[in-house]
């Protein structure tokens, strides 16, 4: 008895700990310029379709140290300079049929290895 009440217990403050870190973080999302009126309209930032890495860079910049996630609408997005993600973040789309990141210039996504 006592056993399966500590285990409860113990089970319960494990799944607010996950709840809270979950609740805290960051998230910002990110519209592109031919993505619905909807997902322009809940959006932290939106893309004017030129130049769009620099949004999203700003994105990606303002995310806490601990990290978050960038989560970019459906659309395309033109990159023409570089996207560099930071530590502890995620970038993520709407899947591979609805979010595009289109690259020219010398633009790319730049992620640095560290040893």
């Amino acid at each position: 008895m006592i056993r399966s009440s500590v285990l409860k217990s113990i089970l319960g403050v494990l799944l607010l700990v996950c709840l809270v870190q979950a609740a805290s973080a960051a998230s910002l999302y990110v519209a592109a310029s031919d993505s619905s009126s909807l997902s322009q309209s809940q959006a932290d930032l939106i893309c004017d379709g030129i130049n769009d890495n620099l949004e999203i860079q700003k994105a990606i910049d303002a995310l806490p140290a601990e990290g978050g996630e960038v989560v970019l609408s459906e659309g395309t997005f033109k990159c023409t300079g570089v996207i560099r993600p930071k530590s502890h973040s995620t970038l993520k789309g709407q899947g591979d049929t609805k979010t595009f990141l289109e690259f020219t210039n010398d633009g790319r996504i730049q992620v640095k290895m560290s040893m």
